[in-house]
């Protein structure tokens, strides 16, 4: 088994590939389902979910500053400044490139902020756990545990809390519940979720949300007329829920190509190929310039028309614009 971006992925010896580590609730019918899984799980199964689908959180890793760093704050204009300070202490322009320096410090540190923040905020949002009452054989007999979320697995039987949010995705198994799931949908009005019935048509986790009760919402009410706990069954936990799936979506979503970032390449394409027809117009007055290490001339005035043409603060220029822009 091996993690990538925060999904659990295993190695399927009989179609020889690697599959996600997720819960084969429908590959059963709706009657296979209120009977295998409507009693509670065994200690034995408990246990090897456990292993296999790992705990019930959504908590995002930390990650140091340095990793963020290169992750997530370089580019590679930052490595051409590099390049330009280096050639500038090389032809005693120290203080220029000291400028530079400071500018690119002060932008890479506020980028840096700027990405802790967001990251901080993210781990706040998204970290969260109860306690709930499940239902699992113990020697034969069926008994009511009451367990931390996050020990929660594919399978268990738990009852429905009512005036928190859901720690994990459910099938609703008896009574009915009124949800509400502004969180996910962006919706304020309720939504009455029904238990499952009984049939043999397959269950499908698309089709059937009426049936379905997503991590992150809230039971406002859970009603059984029998007086009963309304009970739920446990089908995805931890980042596998909807809830966990939006969370992957914003720490891994695809890269925004601004039109200011990618039109700057462009404007720098066309210096270097000015910098190229200088280097052509420079190069025999070099040449014959008389020096002893002509080699070495040539390469650093060649090397500063280069980072001259190509204006230094761009970065600097950039980052600054593009957390305006954001911040409006």
């Amino acid at each position: 088994m091996f993690c990538y971006r925060l999904f659990k992925y295993y190695y399927d010896e009989i179609a020889q590939i690697f599959k996600p580590a997720q819960f084969k609730i429908e590959a059963l019918t709706l009657n296979e389902i209120h009977k295998v899984y409507g009693q509670g799980l065994s200690d034995s199964t408990v246990y090897d979910n456990g292993i296999f689908f790992g705990k019930n959180l959504t908590d995002i890793p930390k990650k140091s500053c340095m990793s963020l760093m290169f992750e997530e704050v370089l580019s590679p204009f930052y490595i051409f400044q590099v390049y330009s300070i280096i050639i500038w202490a090389f032809d005693d322009y120290a203080v220029y490139a000291g400028m530079i320096v400071g500018f690119s410090a002060f932008s890479i540190a506020a980028t840096l902020y700027e990405t802790m923040q967001t990251r901080k905020k993210l781990r706040e949002m998204s970290f969260y756990q109860i306690d709930v009452n499940v239902y699992r054989k113990i020697d034969g007999e069926i008994t009511k545990l009451t367990v931390n979320s996050s020990e929660l697995v594919p399978g268990d039987l738990m009852e429905i809390p009512e005036s928190v949010l859901m720690p994990c995705d459910a099938i609703l198994l008896n009574g009915s519940c009124i949800m509400n799931e502004s969180m996910l949908t962006g919706e304020s009005i309720p939504v009455i979720k029904n238990s499952l019935p009984y049939s043999d048509i397959y269950y499908n986790g698309k089709e059937d949300k009426q049936y379905t009760l997503y991590a992150g919402t809230k039971c406002i009410q859970a009603r059984y007329y029998s007086g009963n706990a309304v009970l739920g069954l446990v089908t995805l936990t931890g980042f596998s829920t909807v809830k966990g799936e939006l969370i992957r979506t914003m720490l891994f979503s695809k890269p925004t190509d601004f039109k200011f970032y990618s039109d700057s390449f462009k404007f720098i394409g066309i210096l270097a190929v000015m910098a190229v027809v200088g280097f052509i117009y420079d190069l025999p007055f070099w040449l014959n310039s008389g020096e002893d290490d002509v080699i070495t001339m040539i390469i650093i005035k060649a090397s500063e028309i280069v980072t001259v043409t190509v204006p230094p603060a761009l970065p600097t220029c950039m980052q600054i614009g593009i957390s305006v822009a954001l911040g409006r």
